[in-house]
């Protein structure tokens, strides 16, 4: 499966994406012993089956990041271990997105389509940045794989995770975990939540983003 390429911009590169026919990526197996109840929610699983191997997804919480709200400082390194920080990103806007895990078939794609439509988003001065628990040498694996355009933190403690509302308490088929919830928040120039999509399904969220950002 492509990605998306309704957006303008750059080409991620899919070689040998098996995870899109169900098969996890190699690295994945800790993850998906976690998450492997929840998978493929996101692209519309029958509820009461048990769905296949891949990746997490969305819990039915909503973030408690509200619109309006001052977006939560950080400090966290990048998949060069550069330390980032929110402040780095005034006078912009900022679309930071958070996925559970790189090199899966549902974060890629999502990683792809923001990948395709960044031109689209510099257009707008925006800068899209994703986070996610995994390390700075998967995220390295994970860009040159695919080709990807963009800078990815590493949050392993979870902390900037919990403080967007983005890691905690989840509800999948009547079954409770605790892990990462996808999420992506449009922030401006000053720091403040202009934007909040708190149950994100990959297929067509890059191009969501992008008119959110063109609306606003």
């Amino acid at each position: 499966m492509a990605p998306s390429t309704r957006l303008a911009g750059y080409r991620c590169s899919l070689p040998g994406l098996a995870g899109f026919a169900g098969v996890p990526s190699p690295g994945a197996a800790p993850y998906l012993a976690q998450n492997g109840a929840e998978i493929q929610h996101d692209r519309g699983a029958p509820r009461g089956t048990t769905p296949p191997m891949g990746e997490a997804q969305q819990s039915k919480k909503e973030s408690k990041l509200k619109v309006g709200a001052k977006a939560p400082a950080f400090t966290l390194p990048d998949q060069d271990d550069k330390p980032v920080k929110l402040a780095d990103y005034k006078g912009q806007w900022l679309v930071l997105y958070f996925y559970p895990n790189d090199d899966t078939p549902g974060c890629t794609t999502e990683a792809c389509d923001f990948t395709n439509g960044l031109k689209d988003f510099e257009k707008l001065d925006a800068v899209v940045v994703g986070c996610s628990p995994n390390t700075a040498e998967s995220h390295r694996k994970f860009i040159a794989k695919y080709k990807l355009k963009l800078r990815l933190l590493s949050d392993p403690s979870h902390e900037m995770m919990q403080s967007y509302g983005a890691w905690g308490e989840k509800v999948l088929y009547g079954k409770k975990s605790i892990g990462m919830i996808r999420s992506t928040f449009v922030i401006d120039g000053e720091g403040v939540v202009r934007k909040v999509f708190p149950r994100v399904k990959v297929d067509g969220h890059a191009e969501k983003v992008l008119e959110a950002v063109q609306a606003l």
